[in-house]
């Protein structure tokens, strides 16, 4: 029976699969007989026969562990004889790329700044304010993924955090019985920070007056939006997760239907833009108005923040609590078809209204109509029209429109007079302005109209009614403007038959505001010279009023050199410098928002996509050299270096070339390196080179030639599966190696199956001694480790490592795999060999 366990646990392992047998471990696990097939696995280790193989509760895990669900780190070897790694353990970092083979190493705090901190302090600064943001954000820096439980940042320390701008660089590590485990790897530019909130204030409402020709008034409305970015910006872990202030480019307001863009204040996190929004007289009867504002913040990265929102209600009662008749009306004119259309009325009228009582009188007739509100100007005009043609008013006669308006709070009334206009013999409107004129000289303006049977003359400037004398000679000076401006120029004059006669016309008042068009000319940087140039502009200006600039910054160092300044600001942040400009006429000054940022080495992104290389591998990278403030980096290195001794001391071995084969057994490094503007940068990645399957010896105290195992039967001869068969089934499989079998009685069967190596050789041959009757004594367990090459006899440089177990009798099976233990992978399976008698260290 014991052989035939032997025979079918041989075939199951080298096929790779166990078809419908339930399992069971020494410890009393119980087994997914589904993994063996799915995950490839040859041999299947329990919780304490692979180093590291800790326990974790999970849900759904293939084990139990004392009535838990759970996973262990390592089930064994798969069919590529590497230890497999249990992807859902939580401490497991893979992914489904290439860098799912990375492997963990060992002792990576040499450094004293690197000590595993299992919750940091400056994310426990924060822990209440933005802890899930950061965990999250955490989970997305990676490059790989996290599979399991989670909880990344309890394994994570960032030494560098990732910015828009370049990569961070971390550690992921976890503690095992036999010390700190570590992965070392780059953080990937962020994509987009964290959302910053931000707050909308309406902060002004107010009413302007109705126009006389409309039946519109407006309500002005500033809306304030602010970054709430104080608690962030001083944090030097939320200042590169979220952003800031110094990420900025402008403000997008809109209210309603309108929108605006404008830069930030002076606060540089926040802005304020002002709408006119029109008002209609049923807003005003309804007694409120509802206004919807919003703002985002767009970033220097070209993506922006959401939309921050609020709604107001603007309540007009405190308007509507009193009565106010007012009403636009148009004189007529003396024409033999006079009709509807030459009569103009315009009602403008506030508050709650009841009623309106309309009273045309003259010296002719006095008559009141009383209206209601809808239709009230069609019906007020047609009132108009038929009392002027029931009168028959010459040119130059007159007549009163009374308005009343009646409501719960009383009356209002106001009156305006009608007056005919008649034709006469006309008058021909002559003036004479300059195309332009700077807005402190006299406008040279003349007046050519035939004046004899003019009575009364005004004109106005931009709507403000100016002295007619003193503008046509020449003495008026506009006053000054900010920029240049096209104003109108309307010139009234009635004649002695009261007719009156407008004309109107345009002039460009230039402004003598000296321009400030300065423009940066690159990123500030703390302790390095920026310029800012004048971009020109107002030539005609320049030449007539030179000007002169001064400049001033608190916290900046400024220059003045031909066509504008240098600037140069010590330490980050955001400054306000202020130009003022002065010429013979006047002056002006703006403020600039300078940002200065911090002067940083460049990044460095390198990944290894595994850092276990076996003999014969190359070593594949990603690497990307990045300037994180747009200084020429001349400097670009990648080259590898190893631990000659074994004692921690790494010197340079060579240039990295993805198509290097590392046949030498060690433990490397790959570094890279950049530089740029006196700043340098140098990330490690540490990697080690092994054999694909590590010899496992055995020898006795008695003089033992080391033999490659790849095969151990162990057990009485007539009870273990023919040679032949073994062999047969090594080699469909495409396996090479020794087989031996191995009785305690005084027979030994050495069998040896061996194929082309690509050499044209073989294994080297080797016999396993023993001694008749079985041993008294001790048997040790060696690995050998392979530095490269054979010795000249053929046999492996060995170390002596693991321990010594005490043998009084012999070695019985294993009830878990018959009567043979296996040896392939990185360590000696201990679960297959069991022992009787007692173990010592």
């Amino acid at each position: 029976m014991r052989g035939f366990t032997a025979l079918a646990m041989i075939f199951f392992l080298l096929l790779g699969a166990f078809p419908g047998m339930a399992l069971e471990s020494l410890g009393g696990l119980e087994l997914n007989e589904t993994l063996l097939e799915e995950k490839g696995i040859r041999v299947f280790g329990g919780p304490g026969d692979v180093p590291c193989n800790e326990f974790s509760p999970l849900d759904g895990g293939y084990y139990r562990y004392q009535g838990r669900e759970g996973e262990y780190r390592y089930h064994g070897f798969d069919n590529s004889f590497n230890l497999f790694t249990n992807r859902d353990f939580p401490n497991d970092a893979d992914s489904y790329r290439a860098l799912s083979m990375k492997h963990w190493l060992k002792e990576g705090w040499e450094t004293e700044g690197y000590k595993p901190d299992p919750f940091q302090s400056y994310l426990r600064e924060h822990t209440g304010l933005a802890a899930d943001s950061l965990k999250a954000a955490y989970e997305e820096m990676l490059p790989f993924e996290i599979y399991g439980e989670g909880r990344v940042y309890d394994y994570l320390y960032i030494s560098d955090f990732p910015t828009l701008y370049g990569p961070g660089q971390g550690i992921l590590w976890h503690e095992t019985p036999n010390g700190i485990w570590y992965q070392s790897f780059s953080l990937g530019i962020l994509k987009e920070k964290l959302a910053t909130p931000g707050e909308l204030v309406f902060a002004g409402l107010e009413e302007e007056d109705y126009a006389l020709h409309s039946r519109e008034k407006f309500l002005r409305v500033t809306l304030h939006g602010r970054l709430l970015d104080e608690t962030f910006r001083d944090s030097p872990v939320l200042g590169k997760l979220y952003y800031t202030r110094e990420d900025i480019e402008d403000f997008t307001f809109t209210l309603g239907d309108r929108t605006a863009t404008l830069p930030p204040n002076d606060l540089a996190n926040s802005s304020t833009a002002d709408f006119s929004v029109p008002v209609s007289p049923l807003d005003i009867q309804e007694g409120s108005l509802t206004l919807q504002g919003a703002f985002r913040v767009n970033y220097r990265d070209g993506s922006h923040s959401p939309w921050f929102s609020r709604e107001v209600v603007y309540d007009f009662k405190q308007e509507a609590g009193y009565l106010q008749s007012y009403f636009n009306v148009g004189h007529i004119p003396q024409k033999e078809d006079l009709t509807l259309e030459d009569i103009a009325y315009h009602d403008l009228s506030k508050g709650d209204i009841d009623l309106y009582r309309i009273t045309l009188s003259s010296w002719k007739e006095r008559v009141t109509y009383e209206l209601l509100a809808p239709g009230l100007e069609v019906s007020v005009r047609s009132l108009i029209y038929d009392y002027a043609l029931r009168n028959g008013f010459a040119a130059g006669e007159s007549f009163d429109v009374k308005q009343t308006v009646v409501g719960d709070l009383g009356t209002s009334t106001l009156v305006k007079e009608v007056r005919v206009i008649r034709e006469d013999k006309g008058l021909d409107l002559t003036i004479k302005l300059p195309e332009w004129v700077y807005d402190l000289e006299p406008i040279e303006a003349e007046n050519l109209t035939e004046m004899d049977r003019v009575v009364s003359k005004s004109v106005t400037l931009d709507g403000r009614r100016v002295d007619f004398d003193r503008f046509f000679k020449g003495e008026l000076v506009h006053g000054e403007v900010p920029s240049d401006r096209l104003l109108e120029v309307v010139v009234t004059m009635k004649t002695e038959e009261g007719i009156e006669y407008t004309g109107n016309d345009w002039i460009l008042v230039k402004s003598t505001v000296p321009p400030l068009n300065f423009k940066q000319g690159a990123k500030a940087v703390e302790g390095r010279w920026v310029d800012f140039t004048d971009e020109g502009g107002r030539e005609d200006l320049r030449r007539d009023f030179p000007q002169t600039y001064t400049c001033h910054g608190e916290g900046l160092e400024i220059v003045e050199v031909p066509g504008g300044f240098k600037v140069r600001g010590d330490l980050p942040g955001v400054y306000t410098m202020r130009v003022t400009a002065e010429s013979a006429v006047n002056q002006a000054a703006r403020e600039f928002r300078v940002v200065v940022f911090e002067d940083l080495p460049p990044g460095i992104y390198v990944n290894l996509y595994t850092n276990q290389l076996y003999r014969g591998d190359t070593l594949r990278v990603d690497v990307a050299y990045v300037s994180l403030d747009g200084d020429p980096m001349p400097i670009r290195e990648l080259y590898i270096e190893k631990d000659v001794q074994g004692d921690g001391r790494y010197v340079f071995d060579s240039v990295y070339d993805p198509q290097s084969v590392y046949d030498t057994l060690g433990d490397y490094r790959l570094v890279a390196r950049a530089g740029e503007a006196g700043r340098s940068t140098e990330v490690v990645r540490d990697f080690s080179v092994d054999n694909r399957m590590p010899v496992t010896t055995l020898s006795v105290r008695e003089a033992v030639s080391p033999v490659k195992v790849d095969l151990l039967m162990v057990g009485e001869a007539s009870a273990l599966p023919a040679s032949g068969e073994i062999e047969a089934l090594l080699r469909e499989r495409g396996y090479a190696g020794r087989v031996c079998s191995y009785d305690p009685t005084p027979l030994v069967d050495v069998k040896t199956v061996t194929r082309d190596l690509g050499t044209g050789e073989g294994d080297p041959p080797g016999t396993l001694f023993f001694s008749e009757g079985g041993y008294e004594g001790t048997l040790s367990l060696n690995q050998v480790q392979d530095f490269g090459a054979y010795e000249e006899e053929g046999y492996y440089t060995t170390r002596t490592s693991c321990r010594s177990v005490n043998v009084y009798s012999r070695v019985r099976g294993c009830d878990i795999c018959g009567t043979y233990y296996n040896a392939l992978g990185h360590k000696f399976c201990k679960f297959c060999m069991v022992v009787t008698g007692t173990t010592t260290q």
